[in-house]
């Protein structure tokens, strides 16, 4: 699936276009939703779609189309993590004869407003709690927390941001895998297992030998440095 976001879209005919990052410009239909929406399409509402070329001249129209609205969307939203997701969205001027301006927009912060929004602190938590138990891949963990970090935990309403940030890196710690210690320790990111900030860990040896070819040398350095550093090198 492809992600997107409504350039227009004339409601009484039923049909607009899409702006995405990579695709450009892509025709839209009201037909094409899977399930229709229930109120009227609106520019910047964001759509997961699949494309499909339509002419010779490679005119594209999207299909299976899904807009994103409840926390079971979430999934497709997070598709975005680790590739750009900034698109250009026109806005027509006042003056007709003029051409229109464009706005830079971001998909994963307008995405996260779409589905959070209206929803209360609790629904934000569970959401990204079962995305991480349930489908987040390890290698992707520290893009997973940037985001939280940088995007969605500054856009929900809350009375205490820190408290939230905290709920979250406890259930991560509390559910810790051996891949998601590497991600962290990897990119001194501790702080996402509700670890010390600003110190080092030395995690288990044999989480080391397991993902010793994802190692350079920053990291090799910093291995010789714990206590089984010398024991570990000797035996190499």
């Amino acid at each position: 699936m492809t992600l997107g976001a409504i350039n227009w879209f004339n409601n009484e005919k039923g049909f607009g276009t899409i702006q995405t990052v990579c695709s450009g410009t892509v025709f839209l239909h009201i037909n094409s939703f899977y399930r229709r929406p229930l109120g009227e399409l609106k520019r910047k509402q964001i759509v997961a779609f699949k494309k499909k070329t339509t002419t010779d001249q490679g005119e594209s129209r999207a299909t299976g189309c899904k807009l994103l609205e409840t926390s079971a969307d979430f999934g497709f939203l997070m598709t975005l993590l680790g590739q750009k997701t900034m698109v250009d969205i026109r806005v027509a001027k006042g003056n007709k004869t003029s051409e229109p301006d464009e706005e830079h927009y971001c998909l994963l912060k307008h995405g996260t407003l779409q589905l959070f929004s209206d929803r209360p602190e609790r629904s934000f938590i569970d959401t990204v709690i079962h995305y991480f138990d349930k489908q987040l891949e390890e290698a992707r963990f520290i893009q997973f927390c940037t985001y939280l970090e940088e995007i969605a935990i500054p856009l929900i309403k809350t009375d205490d941001r820190e408290m939230l940030e905290q709920t979250l890196y406890c259930h991560f710690y509390a559910n810790l895998t051996a891949g998601i210690l590497f991600q962290a320790w990897k990119h001194h990111a501790f702080r996402y297992i509700a670890y010390t900030e600003g110190m080092d860990y030395e995690i288990p040896e044999e989480i080391i030998i397991a993902h010793r070819d994802e190692l350079g040398k920053a990291e090799w350095d910093r291995i010789r440095q714990y206590s089984y550093g010398p024991t570990f090198f000797s035996s190499e």
